[in-house]
């Protein structure tokens, strides 16, 4: 959401938005058990949960800890506010010592914590976000789980069109982007109209 609020204030120019994204990124400071979505530990980082609720298993799902990760390196390059890259470095120090929790030893990924393993799909999303972190990071982890996780012999669309982009692959995650931003706007708007009343 970080990431789209961004692009939404780039090019509305509307204040809202940023607004709204800071009001999420304060989500981030609260663990689970008080409403937010972060699991808090000094020595290991900050595991940041896509599905958090305080009775949960405690999935901690791999592709949302990575996803909520670059919304917060998003945020932070577009306003350097420097709560999202403390919020990112917290982060990026929990997936350095999670991350050979979610390798099942075979070439290929969890999906989460639970051991669930990462179908086709997800295990691409998860080498996608690795490149994205070595490239953001440049740290050798990263490229080391990516390496690794890469072996599978799958033909998966999804990598492909990451290493040898189409014309047609581009257009379509250029197209699902814009429903997504455009959706959110939605969502967005209409949570502001509705705080302002």
């Amino acid at each position: 959401a970080l990431d789209v609020l961004c692009k939404a204030h780039k090019i509305t120019k509307n204040k809202k938005y940023l607004e709204c994204a800071k009001k999420t990124l304060n989500t981030f400071y609260l663990t689970v058990e008080k409403g937010g979505i972060t699991y808090k530990s000094d020595s290991i980082g900050w595991f940041y949960e896509e599905y958090a609720h305080p009775q949960s298993k405690k999935p901690k799902v791999l592709n949302g800890f990575m996803h909520a990760l670059l919304g917060l390196h998003s945020y932070y390059n577009y306003t350097v506010d420097s709560s999202a890259k403390f919020l990112f470095d917290k982060g990026i120090l929990r997936l350095k010592n999670d991350l050979p929790n979610y390798d099942m030893g075979n070439d290929h990924s969890y999906y989460d914590n639970l051991k669930w393993e990462a179908n086709a799909v997800y295990h691409s999303i998860h080498l996608w976000q690795l490149n994205r972190m070595f490239e953001i990071t440049n740290d050798s982890i990263f490229k080391m789980y990516f390496d690794k996780w890469s072996k599978r012999k799958e033909d998966n669309y999804i990598l492909k069109s990451v290493r040898h982009p189409s014309k047609t692959s581009t257009l379509l995650i250029i197209t699902c982007f814009l429903i997504f931003l455009f959706s959110s706007l939605l969502v967005c708007e209409k949570y502001y109209l509705r705080s302002n009343y």
